[in-house]
């Protein structure tokens, strides 16, 4: 935990390694620093980019010089039912050919606000509402209580609101839109339809 260092030994280096194992963080990256707020219930992890590691450009792969960074959270599954977001500074790039552009990261597509695991998990309990109600429409018009009932242990907010807990409101529509592609593509990908 930030600033509570346990008796006769470092608390937070116990926090940042376990959370290092848990999600997976390996080089060029690592787990900076674990703050735990228990006073608002959340976990935010805080993860950094070496800054010895050579950057490419994800479009081409070029080797390229470090432009900035950028402060970017995502949601992740939670940590013992508490919610967990992960922050970055997100290095950018220079490329020569295609301009400055964001480095990926291993637990995120570009431009979504939560990590792969926790949309893998929210697809996956759409999927699951999708059989059980048994409907004949796709997964993208699932009514909004079945989604909502279905996901709320990921989408909430203190208003009643749907948020991403990045206390920016989302739309439904906009949830399960950009949610019901990446379950497509996996059906596609499963029945042998696509290459993954």
């Amino acid at each position: 935990m930030r600033g509570q260092p346990g008796a006769g030994h470092d608390g937070g280096m116990r926090d940042r390694d376990l959370y290092s194992k848990l999600l997976g963080v390996e080089a060029p990256w690592r787990v900076k620093d674990v703050d735990v707020r228990m006073e608002t219930s959340e976990v935010e992890v805080f993860i950094e980019h070496s800054l010895s590691t050579k950057l490419k450009c994800p479009s081409c792969g070029a080797k390229c010089l470090g432009y900035d960074t950028r402060t970017r959270t995502r949601r992740h599954l939670d940590t013992m039912q508490v919610p967990t977001l992960l922050t970055a500074d997100v290095p950018r790039v220079e490329c020569a050919e295609h301009g400055v552009m964001q480095v990926e990261v291993p637990w995120a597509e570009a431009g979504s606000r939560f990590t792969a695991l926790l949309e893998k998990v929210v697809i996956d309990w759409l999927r699951e509402a999708y059989r059980r109600k048994r409907l004949s429409r796709s997964p993208s018009t699932i009514s909004r209580e079945v989604a909502y009932r279905r996901s709320d242990a990921v989408i909430w907010s203190r208003d009643g609101r749907p948020s991403a807990g990045l206390g920016v409101p989302i739309r439904y529509g906009e949830l399960i839109g950009s949610l019901k592609g990446k379950a497509e593509r996996q059906s596609r990908v499963a029945c042998g339809r696509q290459r993954p």
